[in-house]
C-alpha cells in the first residue's frame, strides 16, 4: 500500500500557514496498491475453451513420465501412423459434431500391465499398450476409438473433470493462469469412471460410427463380452461400466442393421502390438 503523509511538523510555521490558506495542507491518507485478480468459475466451456483444456492436460499430461511414460512419435512413427489412421477413420464420421475443429489426437502410454485408455476435453487421446495387446483386432480397435471420442465431441469429459476438480482450475486454464492443481487435473481426467448414461450414449454412438464401413460392426459387443469376463483385470471396463447385463445384447441389436460386414484386419493386428511396439 502507498501511502502520502502530511509534512513534518518542524516545518516552519510559515509554511504551514501558507498550505493551510491555499488548501495544499495534505492529511495522512493511503492509496491501495492497484492489481489485476482473474479467476473464473467456469461452469460450462464453449469449443474453444475445450480445446484450450485438452491442450493443457495434454502438455501436463507429457511432463509426467513417472505416471504416463508416452512412446515418442519418431521412435515408433510406424505405430503411430496405422493407429492416427484408424483414428481419422472413425473421426471423420457425422456423428461427431466437432470432427474438423478439435486437433484430434492419440499418445501412447508404455504400460503392458494396464489395460486402459482415456479422452481429454479438445479431443487428446491415449491408449496404453496393455490395451493394445488386449483387443483382437482393428475393428475392435476402432469401435473402442469410437466409443471415446463421445467423451471429447460432447461436454461429457468436460462436466466430470468440473466435478472432480472445480470450475476454478478449468478457469485457469482457459485464461491461462498459474494452474497449480493442473497435474491432478491430469490424473482425474486419466481415472474417470463415466455415468451409466454416458457409456450407454457412447455405445451408441460407437456402433453407429463404424456401421458404414466394411469392419465389423459387432466388434464392440465381442469386446465387452470378454471384457465382462476378464473385468477384475481390465481398467477400461471398470471405468467404462454401464452397470447393465444386457449390454452385450443391445449392441449387437444395434449392429443388425449394418449388415454382415466382418472385416476385422487382425493379422495386421498382430503385427502392430507383435512388431511395432516395445
Amino acid at each position: 500500500m502507498r501511502c502520502v503523509h502530511s509534512p513534518s511538523w518542524s516545518v516552519r510555521t510559515g509554511t504551514l500557514l501558507v498550505l493551510a490558506l491555499t488548501g495544499l495542507w495534505l492529511w495522512p491518507t493511503c492509496t491501495p496498491e492497484k492489481g489485476v485478480v482473474v479467476s473464473q468459475n467456469l461452469e460450462v466451456a464453449t469449443p474453444e475453451q475445450m480445446r484450450l483444456i485438452g491442450a493443457a492436460l495434454r502438455d501436463q499430461l507429457a511432463r509426467m513420465p513417472d505416471e504416463f511414460p508416452l512412446l515418442d512419435r519418431s521412435a515408433y512413427g510406424e505405430a503411430y501412423a496405422y493407429l492416427d489412421q484408424l483414428l481419422a477413420t472413425a473421426v471423420q464420421t457425422p456423428q461427431y459434431q466437432y470432427r474438423n475443429y478439435y486437433a484430434w489426437s492419440l499418445d501412447l502410454i508404455h504400460n503392458d500391465t494396464v489395460v486402459h485408455a482415456f479422452i481429454v476435453p479438445g479431443g487428446h487421446l491415449f491408449v496404453t499398450t496393455g490395451l493394445l495387446r488386449y483387443l483382437q483386432d482393428e475393428s475392435e480397435a476402432l469401435s473402442l476409438m469410437a466409443h471415446e471420442l463421445y467423451y471429447a465431441d460432447t461436454d461429457a469429459a468436460f462436466r466430470h473433470l468440473r466435478e472432480a476438480v472445480g470450475g476454478f482450475t478449468l478457469g485457469d486454464i482457459v485464461l491461462g493462469n498459474d494452474t497449480p492443481d493442473l497435474a491432478e487435473a491430469a490424473r482425474v481426467a486419466a481415472a474417470i469412471a463415466w455415468s451409466h448414461a454416458d457409456v450407454q450414449r457412447a455405445d451408441s454412438v460407437a456402433v453407429a460410427a463404424v456401421c458404414p464401413f466394411r469392419y465389423d460392426a459387432t466388434a464392440l459387443a465381442r469386446l465387452i463380452a470378454r471384457m465382462q469376463a476378464d473385468s477384475t483385470s481390465v481398467h477400461w471396463f471398470q471405468t467404462h461400466a454401464s452397470g447393465e447385463p444386457e449390454r452385450v445384447v443391445r449392441l449387437q441389436e444395434w449392429a443388425k442393421p449394418c449388415g454382415h460386414n466382418e472385416l476385422t484386419n487382425a493379422t495386421s493386428w498382430r503385427h502392430l502390438v507383435q512388431d511395432l511396439l516395445p
